[in-house]
């Protein structure tokens, strides 16, 4: 008989406060990896869109103070055998050898099946990523994170830092804005 598979994981999250009178609605998040470290086979650089906290691709965060809270990264110390088969073992630049992924970025496929998601990864080292955080009526807010991943499942860590990217949203930075990270 099989015991139960109960795998922990690792959550830093970003909550997202609503300053302003109206509501916004539909808040979409979108990652674009900016640079990684030397070395690094994981995480592409496609654009990856990032769940919030009850798995949905958007929501809606009312007026005066309410917040939203997204995924940004996640680690997880346990992954069952047929999981591990099917991920891809590649070279670490740090590690300086082959190595599993266990961290991912907060997408929705990744949360629910992430032996499918390496391109999702991100092994040891140090990525920047632009966050853009959207309503569908045009409200918005961006920064970067940089994410660091330690040689262990709950060595994570993230700091937030202005985005010149994309201009000053200052009409926007008013409605929404990225005020904090959570860690579960």
């Amino acid at each position: 008989m099989s015991s139960p598979f109960y795998p922990k994981r690792s959550f830093i999250n970003i909550a997202v406060k609503n300053d302003g009178r109206g509501i916004a609605e539909n808040c979409q998040v979108k990652s674009r990896l900016l640079s990684k470290t030397n070395g690094c086979q994981w995480l592409s650089y496609e654009e990856k869109g990032l769940t919030w906290s009850d798995i949905t691709a958007k929501t809606t965060i009312v007026a005066k103070g309410d917040k939203g809270i997204f995924h940004l990264v996640f680690s997880q110390q346990l992954l069952a055998d047929h999981q591990w088969d099917k991920i891809s073992s590649l070279e670490c630049g740090i590690a300086k050898e082959k190595v599993h992924v266990i961290t991912w970025v907060g997408t929705k496929k990744a949360l629910e099946e992430p032996e499918y998601r390496d391109h999702d990864g991100l092994c040891q080292g140090q990525y920047i990523v632009h966050i853009d955080v959207f309503s569908e009526d045009g409200y918005r807010v961006y920064k970067h994170f940089v994410i660091v991943v330690g040689d262990n499942w709950h060595d994570l860590g993230v700091q937030m830092t202005d985005c010149q990217c994309m201009g000053k949203p200052s009409l926007f930075r008013k409605f929404l804005t990225l005020f904090s990270r959570n860690r579960q």
